[in-house]
C-alpha cells in the first residue's frame, strides 16, 4: 500500500466490500484522519478511478455538520484513496443493537437530522445510495455524521462484473437499485424510510433468509403494518413512513426537504422541538433520557387534550393522542379522566348524528307524503258529477255515511226534468263540498288525539319508578351500568336506577370482568355482593431478528416465530397478581439470551431478543 508519508497509519478501523478504512495521523496538521482505500481489484479499472475522483471532488464541496468532511484525494498506480475527518465514536448500528429504543419519536428525530444533511448533499448533486446504520457515526460530541457518500455509485458500472453482486446493503436498498434502473434523490428517501421503520419498531421492514428473499420482499413491497409492532405509532407517523417506502418512485416524497418538514411537524405535535439537543442527551445517557422523554410527552399530551378534547378537533387525532397517553401512563388518573371525558363526548356526538339522521329521514318521508296527500285532497274536492242523483250517491258512498233522510231530502228538492240546468249546478255547489269537508276534518282530529295519548302515558309511569342497588365489591372495581361509568375503583357503591332490566359490568385491570343482568324494581333496595375470582394472564410480546427456541422457567415453548405476532400468554396464579419468570432464547452458534422478568396480571410487556454470535 503506497500512502503519502505525511500520513502515518495507526490502525485498521474497518473494511467493506469496496474499501478499507484506516485511522492515520496527519503529521503536518497534527490531527487524526480517516483514509479510505479502494480495494486493489477496483483500482485496476481506470474508469472506476475517474469516477472516484469526480465523486471525491463533489463530496469535498459538502459542508454540513452532519456529513463527514473530506480533506484530500490521492491516486497512484497502485492505490486510490480519500482522506477525511476521523470520527472517534461508534456507529448507529452498534448503538441500536445495544439499546432497545423502538420509539417513533427517537426515529423521527434521527431521520429529521439525517434528512437535512442528505438534502444538502442532493442540492450539491450528490446521491448517497447506501444509507444504513453502519454508515452513520455518532461522534464524541454526540453528533450524527454520515459517511461513505457516493462509494456505491462509483462502482455501480463495474460491480456486477467485478464482484458478482449488487452494490449497497440488501435490507436498505430501493426497488430501482435492485432492478438496475436509474436512481435519484428518491432512492435515498427509500433508504431513510427503512431507518424510520427500524428505529420505530425494532425490526427491519424487509426481511428474508437470503439476499434474494429480501430483494423479493422489497420488490413486492411486503412489510408489516408498523402500528402492529408498536402502539406508540400513530396514524400520522405511519402515513409518513409508508410514503417513504412506496415501490413507485413517483409516489414517494419528492425531496428529503419535504420529508424533513413532515417529520418536524410530527415531532412538534408532541412538544419536541429541540431535536439535536435531545439527541445529544439520548447518546449520552439513553436509559434515563427515554424515561424523561416519555414523561415530557405525557405532560404535553395532557395539556393539549385538556384544551382541545371538547373542541371540534379531528376525532382521529384526539383518539391517537389518547391511545399513546394511556400506553405511556396506563394508571394515571388524569389520563383516565381524559379518556372518560372523550368517550362521553363521543357518545353524545354519536347520539346527535343518529338524531340528525332520523330527523332527515322524517323530513324525506314528509316531503314524499305531502304531495300525495295534496293530490288526494285535490281529487276529493273537485269531483265530476253527472246528474243530481249521482251527486247524492257519490257523497254518501265516498265517506261511508248512511243517512237516508239526507238522501230523501235531496231527492224531494230535486228539480223536475223541465227545470233548468242552472238549478242542478247550484245544488251541487251547496251540498257536496260542505259534507266532504266536515267528514275529513273529523277523521284528522281523531288520529291526532290517539297519538298524543299513546306517547304520554308510558313516560309518566317510567319516571315514577326508581330503585336503589347497593354494591359490595371485593377487592374493588370500576362500575359500569348500561355502558356508562358510575363509579371508579370502589369497594362499595350505592346507585339509584330507573326500574327495569340493566346490564352491570365490574372492571378491574387484574381480573376478568364480572358481568350480570340485574332487574330494578321501583321504590326498592337490592344488595349485591360481587367477588373477582378469575385473574387475568399477562402477555409477553417478543421481537427477535433471528429465529430461536423459547423457554419459560426451563420449559420449551417452541420457535420464536410462532409467538412474534400474538405474544406469549403467561398465567398469573398468585394473590398479589404478580409472577417472576425465567425467560431464555437459544440458537445454535449464538450465546443464550436470558432474562428474569416480573409480570403483573393483565399486563402486556415487550421484550427484544438480542442474540450475539459466540466467539470463536
Amino acid at each position: 500500500m503506497n500512502i503519502d508519508p505525511r500520513y502515518q497509519i495507526v490502525e485498521k478501523a474497518g473494511s467493506g466490500g469496496m474499501a478499507t478504512v484506516f485511522r492515520a495521523r496527519d503529521t503536518v496538521l497534527n490531527r487524526d484522519v480517516a483514509i479510505k482505500v479502494l480495494h486493489p481489484h477496483l483500482v485496476e479499472k481506470e474508469e472506476v478511478k475517474k469516477r472516484f475522483l469526480r465523486e471525491a471532488q463533489a463530496i469535498a464541496r459538502l459542508r454540513h455538520r452532519n456529513i463527514i468532511e473530506v480533506y484530500d484525494y490521492k491516486s497512484t498506480q497502485e492505490d486510490c484513496y480519500i482522506i477525511s475527518e476521523f470520527i472517534k465514536g461508534e456507529s448507529l448500528a452498534n448503538f441500536l443493537s445495544e439499546y432497545d429504543i423502538s420509539s417513533p419519536f427517537i426515529s423521527a428525530m434521527i431521520v429529521t437530522v439525517l434528512s437535512d444533511a442528505i438534502a444538502h448533499a442532493h442540492k450539491n448533486g450528490v446521491i448517497h445510495r447506501d444509507i444504513k446504520p453502519e454508515n452513520i457515526l455518532i461522534s464524541d460530541n454526540r453528533l450524527l455524521k454520515i459517511t461513505d457518500f457516493g462509494i456505491a455509485h462509483i462502482t455501480d458500472a463495474e460491480s456486477l462484473t467485478i464482484t458478482g453482486s449488487i452494490s449497497g446493503s440488501p435490507a436498505h436498498m430501493s426497488p430501482e437499485q435492485i432492478d438496475g434502473k436509474g436512481v435519484d434523490e428518491r432512492t435515498d428517501i427509500f433508504s431513510l424510510g427503512t431507518l424510520l421503520y427500524l428505529i420505530s419498531t425494532g425490526e427491519l421492514p424487509f426481511k428474508g433468509t437470503s439476499p434474494a428473499a429480501i430483494f423479493k420482499a422489497i420488490l413486492m413491497g411486503e412489510y408489516r403494518e408498523p402500528r402492529e409492532l408498536n402502539p406508540l405509532i400513530d396514524n400520522r407517523f405511519s402515513s409518513i413512513l409508508q410514503k417513504t417506502l412506496k415501490k413507485n418512485l413517483n409516489e414517494r416524497y419528492s425531496s428529503t426537504t419535504e420529508l424533513r418538514d413532515d417529520l418536524t411537524e410530527y415531532l412538534r405535535s408532541y412538544g419536541i422541538v429541540d431535536i439535536e439537543t435531545m439527541l445529544a442527551e439520548l447518546f449520552t445517557r439513553p436509559i434515563e433520557f427515554m424515561e424523561e422523554l416519555n414523561q415530557r410527552i405525557i405532560r404535553h399530551l395532557k395539556d393539549y387534550l385538556y384544551k382541545n378534547i371538547s373542541t371540534k378537533k379531528e376525532n382521529a387525532e384526539i383518539r391517537d393522542y389518547l391511545n399513546i397517553l394511556l400506553h405511556l401512563a396506563p394508571e394515571d388518573s388524569d389520563a383516565l379522566a381524559l379518556f372518560d371525558r372523550f368517550t362521553s363526548l363521543a357518545n353524545r356526538v354519536e347520539r346527535r348524528i343518529r338524531f340528525q339522521r332520523a330527523s332527515l329521514g322524517m323530513i324525506i318521508v314528509l316531503l314524499l307524503t305531502i304531495p300525495i296527500y295534496l293530490l288526494i285532497r285535490h281529487k276529493s274536492e273537485t269531483p265530476i258529477f253527472g246528474t243530481s242523483d249521482t251527486v247524492s250517491q257519490d257523497i254518501f258512498t265516498r265517506d261511508g255515511v248512511e243517512d237516508v233522510s239526507s238522501v230523501s231530502t235531496i231527492s224531494q228538492d230535486r228539480p223536475t226534468e223541465n227545470a233548468s240546468n242552472e238549478s242542478g249546478e247550484e245544488l251541487k255547489k251547496e251540498i257536496a263540498p260542505r259534507e266532504l269537508k266536515k267528514e275529513r276534518k273529523r277523521i284528522i282530529q281523531i288520529a291526532n288525539r290517539k297519538v298524543v295519548s299513546q306517547k304520554s302515558i308510558p313516560v309518566l309511569e317510567q319516571n315514577e319508578k326508581y330503585g336503589e342497588i347497593r354494591l359490595f365489591i371485593k377487592p374493588y372495581g370500576d362500575v359500569y351500568i348500561d355502558n356508562t361509568l358510575y363509579a371508579r375503583e370502589k369497594a362499595a357503591a350505592n346507585i339509584k336506577l330507573p326500574g327495569g332490566q340493566h346490564r352491570l359490568v365490574i372492571k378491574n385491570p387484574f381480573y376478568f370482568d364480572i358481568e350480570k343482568e340485574i332487574t330494578i324494581t321501583g321504590n326498592s333496595t337490592t344488595d349485591l355482593r360481587l367477588v373477582f375470582d378469575r385473574i387475568k394472564p399477562a402477555k409477553l410480546i417478543i421481537n427477535s431478528t433471528a429465529e430461536c427456541d423459547i423457554y419459560i422457567d426451563g420449559n420449551l415453548l417452541g420457535r420464536s416465530d410462532a409467538y412474534m405476532k400474538n405474544g406469549i400468554t403467561i398465567p398469573i396464579n398468585s394473590k398479589d397478581g404478580k409472577r417472576q419468570i425465567l425467560f431464555k432464547a437459544t440458537r445454535d452458534g449464538y450465546n443464550d439470551f436470558v432474562r428474569n422478568i416480573e409480570l403483573t396480571a393483565g399486563e402486556t410487556k415487550a421484550l427484544k431478543i438480542n442474540l450475539t454470535p459466540k466467539s470463536r
